[in-house]
């Protein structure tokens, strides 16, 4: 199996997809990262996907997680204009 496979466009070198071990170690780590609450994770409706503002999809889904989001809802993207 190819240590790295071509990513369409980016034919003759460079850059590929990961496979194999590398693979795991990530996915190893988005599992933990999930396990000790480092991501919001809210189920999606159909809302999400099809909003018609998805500049404030953030801001909807912390609201729908109710006030103890309401910090990281309310702060701005860039922290220095706080």
């Amino acid at each position: 199996m190819p240590e790295n496979l071509e990513q369409p466009g980016n034919e003759g070198g460079g850059e590929g997809l990961s496979t194999g071990p590398e693979i795991q170690e990530r996915i190893g780590q988005l599992e933990a990262e999930l396990e000790e609450d480092s991501w919001v994770v809210e189920p999606a409706r159909s809302s999400d996907v099809f909003s018609i503002e998805p500049g404030r999809l953030w801001e909807e889904i912390l609201r729908r997680k109710g006030s103890s989001f309401d910090l990281l809802r309310l702060m701005p993207l860039d922290p220095t204009q706080n």
